[in-house]
């Protein structure tokens, strides 16, 4: 199932012209790549598409395949970057097993023009078990960072993360919780 969303989400991505970025994280557990490709980049109905994947000590592994449409509210002097969409992801994991469904959820980025190189982002998506495959009841991902421009083109952050699995049978499967540090790299 992975190898099959990775691959639709390449020919989608190859079909069109598009701008993007890559992002990366560590922490004392895990690893995260996240690519990213947006379409129409500078017009009010940009469309994004996402492909990422996540492993840690504990041999848990998290694949997604995004699609959101973004654009820049707020004003002038403190931008907004939103993105709504959602995410197929699949997981697995030894709680778990093989575990897939579909996550809605937003994405937000900001721009403080008082504060020069800074933007603060955070990401919420959630998954009911109507969507999400047994034994999953619900599932939930939680993200926020501070970020700084390195360079036009790079940024570096810290953040939190939190990807959790709520089990029908009670309890949860914790696929990352925690601090992380990484980079942002716009590929334009």
């Amino acid at each position: 199932m992975y190898r099959v969303l990775i691959l639709a989400s390449m020919l989608l991505v190859n079909s069109m012209a598009w701008a993007g970025s890559i992002d990366a994280s560590v922490n004392d557990n895990s690893v995260n790549i996240t690519t990213g490709w947006v379409k129409n980049q500078r017009s009010p109905d940009a469309m994004q598409v996402q492909l990422g994947y996540m492993h840690n000590l504990q041999g848990n592994k998290y694949v997604s395949a995004g699609l959101h449409v973004i654009g820049e509210t707020g004003d002038a002097k403190n931008p907004i970057e939103l993105g709504v969409g959602g995410k197929v992801m699949g997981i697995d994991s030894d709680i778990t097993g093989g575990l897939y469904g579909l996550t809605i959820g937003l994405e937000m980025r900001y721009y403080p023009k008082s504060i020069n190189r800074l933007a603060f982002s955070g990401q919420y998506y959630y998954g009911p078990n109507v969507i999400v495959s047994n034994p999953a009841s619900a599932f939930q991902e939680f993200g926020i960072r501070a970020e700084y421009q390195i360079l036009p083109q790079a940024f570096a952050y810290l953040g939190y993360r939190t990807v959790d699995i709520s089990l029908s049978s009670g309890g949860s499967d914790i696929i990352d919780r925690g601090a992380h540090f990484g980079f942002r790299i716009l590929l334009q």
